[in-house]
């Protein structure tokens, strides 16, 4: 019995993996590079700041 979930799962995985790795391979192709955009540098945060008008 447990082999049979285990196939399944096996199975229903592979397609999840080629459709993940495809998208990756892709990610290049449109420019971007993914993850979180990096942080504030103290000018760019002055700058904000200060059209704004506050401090956050």
């Amino acid at each position: 019995m447990f082999n049979i979930f285990a196939f399944l799962v096996e199975f229903k995985d592979d397609p999840i993996r080629e459709r993940a790795n495809a998208i990756l391979a892709a990610v290049p192709a449109h420019g971007s590079t993914g993850g979180h955009p990096s942080s504030l540098s103290l000018t760019s945060f002055a700058l904000q700041s200060d059209f704004t008008g506050s401090m956050t």
